[in-house]
């Protein structure tokens, strides 16, 4: 039989108990609610002068889009150039291929992220690096902030030809 609560000690009580409850609800909720997994390895300093390749692993247990407006974007610059978005290509077993890259230069610093959303009816995003990118919007998979700190290699000039000792 429910009772009534005889003042207001009862009441806050009931109250501080419902709260406690929803509120793990809502913990237990968001843990369900993450983005994907994506994993690369980073790519390292090259002379070459053409595009370059990364190949990344991006995984999620509502799935992620192999077409469409949803797939992964890897997002590139050069120097402090904006950002130019890649599109990924899913080339099967969880994977997507990114190429960027081609209009760098000796001495230049390109840099690069990965947005991707999952295949939920509202899509959790994940930015990697995640550190400092914020307003993430999915189709495209979107950072209105980029991460400050992102991934990057060096385009790094040819030796000149001679004998070196």
């Amino acid at each position: 039989m429910n009772k009534a609560p005889k003042n207001l000690c009862d009441l806050a009580r009931i109250c501080i108990l419902f709260c406690g409850v929803f509120l793990m609800s809502m913990l237990s909720f968001q843990s369900f609610a993450q983005g994907p997994s994506v994993t690369f390895t980073p790519l390292i300093s090259t002379c070459a002068d053409s595009n370059r390749t990364l190949v990344a692993t991006i995984t999620d247990a509502d799935g992620v889009p192999t077409t469409g407006a949803g797939l992964p974007v890897l997002y590139w610059r050069i120097n402090t150039q904006p950002y130019v978005a890649a599109a990924g290509v899913f080339i099967g077993a969880n994977q997507y291929r990114f190429t960027f890259g081609a209009a760098a230069f000796p001495g230049s610093v390109v840099s690069y992220y990965i947005v991707a959303q999952d295949n939920s009816a509202i899509p959790n995003l994940t930015c990697v690096p995640s550190l400092g990118a914020t307003g993430l919007t999915a189709n495209p998979p979107a950072a209105t902030t980029p991460p400050p700190n992102p991934n990057y290699y060096v385009f790094q000039a040819l030796l000149e030809p001679r004998v070196y000792d």
